[in-house]
């Protein structure tokens, strides 16, 4: 009886490993699966971009257009033009009954209208004391640039509109009426791609 016993622990033995071999190699097969699936996944997957066309961007779920609005600085401002730009655009944009966001976005300096601007002053004078001046800004601008230390930055205003009936004519419209109040409080904007 003994010999028997023992003949029916290792079959089960066997058994139990051979289950446990088959158990692995599916796991494996799944983990295969998926590791090609992923590979197969492209950019467009992971963003919600469908196309752009013109002026429109076509996201997964709806619409959008941009405007361009041209920074100011408030520093060369005094507070009373500082208060009537704020009571400008708050009079404007309390009538708004959408949403829009705001982008801010960085980017490099192209200061080459700066430099020849500078040029052109120095051809022009022949005060040497102004093109010592002038030769010292040059100078400045350039180490900025170096150093990185001027970035642009570029504000846009994005509408978005979901897909539905008229959606691409009333993204353009509120697009169109950010410019126009943006105008209205004293602020120079543009819709992307418009001219």
């Amino acid at each position: 009886m003994n010999i028997v016993l023992l003949v029916w622990l290792l079959l089960l033995l066997i058994g139990g490993a051979v289950f446990l071999l088959y158990l692995k190699k599916q796991e494996k097969a799944n983990d295969d699966e998926s590791v090609k699936k992923k590979k197969e996944d492209t950019v467009n997957d992971f963003i919600n971009v469908k196309d752009i066309q013109e002026s429109i961007l076509y996201l997964q779920n709806g619409v959008a257009a941009f405007v361009k609005v041209q920074p100011i600085n408030p520093e060369l401002m005094s507070i009373d033009e500082k208060k009537g730009i704020t009571k400008r655009l708050s009079a404007e944009f309390s009538g708004i009954d959408f949403s829009f966001k705001l982008i801010c976005v960085y980017a490099p300096t192209d200061a080459s209208e700066q430099f020849n601007y500078y040029q052109n002053l120095m051809d022009q004078t022949n005060n040497p004391i102004r093109q010592e001046i002038l030769c010292r800004e040059i100078n400045e601008l350039a180490k900025k640039i170096d150093n990185a230390e001027i970035p642009k930055r570029n504000f846009y205003l994005m509408v978005l509109e979901a897909y539905g009936r008229d959606a691409l004519d009333e993204v353009q419209k509120r697009a169109k009426g950010l410019v126009a109040r943006l105008a209205g409080g004293g602020i120079s904007s543009e819709v992307i791609g418009q001219k």
